[in-house]
């Protein structure tokens, strides 16, 4: 399986350096975790993005009822 987490927060000096983030913007950081069958953590990334370029669309597969 895989877990995305969506969080944000304060930028860091470094990031808002990288990011040319002008001061009170935040910065969005997604965490994906690659979860194998045994439960053990495959591939673990974390992408951070400047808060006010950045769009999230979340799109959930519903099952007929």
């Amino acid at each position: 399986r895989v877990v995305e987490r969506v969080t944000a927060r304060p930028p860091t000096a470094e990031e808002s350096d990288e990011l040319d983030l002008s001061v009170g913007i935040a910065v969005m950081v997604i965490e994906k975790s690659s979860i194998d069958i045994n439960d053990r953590v495959a591939d673990w990334a974390e992408i951070v993005l400047p808060g006010d370029r950045t769009a999230s669309v979340f799109t959930t597969k519903l099952e007929r009822w």
